[in-house]
């Protein structure tokens, strides 16, 4: 593994889980190939979006699995284990990316992912209408980081307002542009403070 953390010879990946991340790794290269073999020429304009539609379904699911692991690196004590302070500080240096998206991504599985209590009892997201409208692929990292940071704004008001807001954000988010949404979020906001 070329990463700054490397799996030790006596811990290694689940077998499941790696046997279905090697699948997806194959299937995104018999994909390019595709693609490289012209496969591109037998799609119209229709087909090309319709495609393209389906590919961004896909791409919007992978975080899903992400703040999974992201959550539950957080509760096993991942980062003390490697000597780090925080999650982010562990994406960042593993996965080689900044730390604006180390940030964004803990962000996201702190409200996206299920949670467990400190009884081991599985608790839902806080944001499970969210969470789930991106497990169904319909929103995207984009758009998961703006209601969320648009909720985080109001999480002290009414719960039942800031649940309402998630499922009007949630809707608006399949129908509206980005900046779109970003503008029905803030009316939402001054609509749900106090």
């Amino acid at each position: 593994m070329n990463s700054m953390f490397s799996t030790p010879a006596d811990e290694p990946a689940a077998p499941a889980l790696q046997a279905a991340v090697d699948s997806l790794d194959v299937a995104v290269e018999h994909l390019i190939k595709l693609v490289d073999d012209g496969a591109l020429g037998d799609l119209g304009a229709f087909g090309l979006v319709a495609t393209l539609q389906s590919l961004e379904r896909v791409r919007n699911k992978l975080p899903v699995v992400d703040r999974a692991m992201i959550q539950h690196g957080t509760e096993q004590g991942v980062p003390a284990v490697l000597s780090e302070r925080t999650m982010t500080r562990v994406l960042t240096n593993g996965l080689r990316i900044s730390i604006g998206e180390s940030a964004r991504r803990v962000k996201a599985a702190e409200h996206l992912a299920d949670r467990t209590s400190m009884t081991g009892e599985t608790l839902e997201p806080i944001r499970p209408h969210l969470a789930a409208a991106q497990r169904d692929g319909l929103v995207t990292p984009e758009q998961v980081t703006l209601i969320d940071t648009a909720l985080r704004k109001v999480k002290h008001c009414d719960p039942a307002a800031v649940e309402a807001g998630e499922v009007l954000l949630v809707q608006q988010a399949t129908q509206l542009s980005y900046h779109d949404l970003d503008q029905v979020a803030a009316k939402l906001i001054n609509a749900i403070v106090p």
